[in-house]
């Protein structure tokens, strides 16, 4: 499964870019006539699947209360009951529910802005697809402005737990911390996603300033040293580190002066 490559800027971490179902799974492989046969049985069992999705969402369009947003779905079932009804094409249950949440969140963004369900269809989702990165990622920023921090932390952590070699979850805990002005938790889970190769190529700047922000000085001045002789360092941030570099250790000497 491909996840989202993003690239926010400098001072500023990004949400990530949507990534549409079809590029996160690859396609069925070319072969032959067996191939060709298992690949025509993939599509009858998505086009059922998607049958009963659709019987299923009108179904509950009809028995909606008068005057309730259509994206309300009425009764959903537990996680491990839902990945079972997907009859083993869980990428394919995950994205009809997915989609679903997205339009129930759009549904009460735009009406009463109350999402009383969003947690629980959020559940179900990577309840039935646990590797559903985008769910985590998207579902996080939704549960940040629906409910707050604790939500989505929530999640976010339950993604981690799920996809332990992946630096997305530990990037967005640090963003939804550092939102909320937690120094300390934002440079705990940002030091943890940087470890990953393909982490954002910011996040050592942030964790630099992190470290000072929380009083380490001289953890502060070894980062920008490092990322001051990283020979892959643009220059433009080459020049920040050298500056910064004079700035921590003009500092460090006035506080060592008796």
């Amino acid at each position: 499964m491909t996840a989202p490559r993003g690239g926010p800027v400098e001072g500023r971490p990004g949400a990530p870019p949507p990534v549409a179902p079809s590029e996160r799974r690859g396609a069925f492989p070319a072969g032959g006539p067996t191939v060709v046969r298992q690949t025509w049985v993939a599509v009858a069992a998505a086009l059922l699947c998607l049958g009963g999705a659709v019987a299923t969402t009108r179904w509950f369009e009809r028995h909606t209360p008068p005057g309730a947003p259509a994206a309300d779905l009425g009764y959903l079932p537990p996680p491990p009951v839902a990945r079972l009804l997907t009859f083993g094409y869980q990428h394919l249950g995950a994205d009809l529910m997915w989609i679903r949440t997205v339009q129930y969140f759009g549904k009460h963004l735009e009406t009463d802005r109350r999402f009383p369900r969003l947690s629980e269809l959020l559940q179900v989702t990577v309840g039935i697809d646990p590797h559903f990165i985008e769910a985590y990622r998207y579902g996080g920023l939704f549960l940040w402005i629906a409910d707050g921090r604790e939500a989505p932390v929530a999640l976010l952590e339950d993604g981690f737990r799920h996809n332990p070699d992946r630096w997305e979850m530990p990037h967005d805990l640090g963003r939804l911390y550092f939102l909320s002005g937690d120094s300390a938790q934002t440079l705990r889970w940002w030091t943890i996603a940087q470890r990953f190769p393909d982490a954002p190529t910011y996040l050592p700047r942030f964790i630099a300033r992190l470290h000072e922000k929380v009083g380490d000085v001289e953890t502060a001045l070894e980062l920008w040293r490092a990322i001051e002789s990283d020979p892959n360092t643009h220059e433009h941030f080459r020049r920040i580190a050298q500056q910064e570099i004079e700035r921590l250790a003009a500092q460090l000497r006035r506080g060592q002066q008796p």
